[in-house]
């Protein structure tokens, strides 16, 4: 059975806004209207969220979809559902002052590709 976890909804908004951010530059997938859609009233969509969370939520099933790369490969993508990747992206935005503190001493190394 899944988990409850209590939330805000500030935390919710600013894992939405992190949402919006990545879109359309760092996502496999992009609906032209998706974000207008779920911005017509995304308070009541991410109420709709915390209640989700609150009551114990269980992600969706994702999609996986295959983006060209160069040497004529093809890269795997997931494609989350709206309300999954903002539980991701509360998620991750709870957990990241313990990732920063851990990956610190790493930081500004030019052998590693993705920075904080």
């Amino acid at each position: 059975m899944p988990e409850s976890l209590e939330v805000s909804l500030d935390e919710l908004s600013l894992a939405w806004r992190r949402l919006t951010f990545d879109r359309p530059d760092r996502c496999f997938v992009v609906h032209p209207y998706l974000l207008n859609w779920l911005g017509q009233d995304s308070s009541t969509w991410l109420n709709g969220i915390r209640q989700h969370l609150a009551n114990g939520y269980e992600p969706k099933t994702c999609r996986v979809c295959f983006v060209p790369k160069g040497g004529s490969l093809l890269r795997p993508g997931a494609v989350l559902h709206p309300e999954d990747e903002v539980v991701y992206n509360l998620l991750v935005g709870r957990l990241m002052p313990k990732i920063h503190f851990a990956l610190a001493e790493f930081q500004g190394n030019p052998d590693l590709g993705y920075q904080l």
